[in-house]
């Protein structure tokens, strides 16, 4: 099975540069990926923080900031958001809105 990357930008001095959606093939792993210099990054599920399991893990090295989820599957589908804090002290996120696609 082929991962799914779904990738978003934000800017500098806090502007978010562009927000992606995309529907995924069900059981199928997805990364998502957001790129932007920005700190003490989190990623929400529907607003939610979310905390980290077998299932689902975040990775960021100060620009690329991942959450790597093991099988999408639609109770999954929703809105996730990568929240930080720029290097001027200002703080960004960007959506990315997933959804399953049924076979």
């Amino acid at each position: 099975m082929d991962e799914v990357k779904v990738v978003g930008n934000v800017g500098q001095q806090g502007a978010l540069m562009s927000a992606s959606s995309a529907t995924v093939p069900n059981n199928h792993p997805v990364i998502l990926e957001v790129r932007g210099e920005v700190d003490d990054v989190e990623w929400m599920y529907n607003g939610q923080k979310i905390q980290q399991s077998s299932s689902t893990r975040a990775t960021s090295d100060g620009f690329t900031h991942e959450l790597f989820i093991d099988r999408m599957t639609p109770d999954r589908d929703g809105t996730y958001t990568c929240k930080g804090n720029t290097p001027d002290g200002g703080t960004v996120s960007c959506d990315i809105k997933v959804s399953t696609l049924m076979e």
